[in-house]
């Protein structure tokens, strides 16, 4: 079953039952897997920190980076961007639709999300894949580790 699916079945509210495996090379980007993808004119990174991380100038979940800005030609839209202020779920799936390609974030594009270590990155690909995006992906070691490599591009 897909994520279209499970969400499917989740808002009908019907259990889940059954045997689950996850492929985690077809969720989780690697950083040489990050690093080849960033070459590619199909390819966008979508960074899902705040602005200010983005920029440079503030700090996130934990220690700062060695190299503070984003990883070159990085898309930026704060995950907080996807949650409806009042009712604290993800705003409807045309809105989001909207908000992600008015940043660039296409569903013919390979997008890979990340943040600085994780937890943010992978939020805004679970919102991918339930809106049906098949080349999602999380860089899940992140602006972290990128920002780490004396051979990866960052931009402030």
């Amino acid at each position: 079953m897909d994520a279209r699916g499970a969400a499917g079945l989740h808002a009908a509210g019907e259990l889940f039952r059954g045997d689950f495996q996850c492929e985690t090379g077809r969720v989780y980007l690697s950083l040489s897997q990050a690093k080849a993808t960033h070459a590619r004119p199909q390819s966008v990174f979508w960074d899902t920190r705040s602005l200010a991380e983005f920029h440079g100038a503030g700090e996130g979940h934990g220690k700062p980076p060695p190299r503070p800005g984003h990883i070159a030609g990085a898309a930026h839209l704060d995950w907080i961007e996807l949650i409806d202020p009042e009712t604290k779920t993800f705003k409807p799936a045309a809105e989001l639709q909207a908000l992600l390609e008015s940043k660039g974030i296409t569903p013919d594009r390979e997008v890979n999300t990340y943040c600085g270590g994780g937890r943010r990155g992978s939020i805004g690909t679970l919102v991918l894949m339930i809106l049906g995006y098949d080349n999602a992906r999380s860089f899940a070691a992140g602006f972290s580790q990128w920002s780490r490599q004396p051979d990866t591009p960052v931009e402030t």
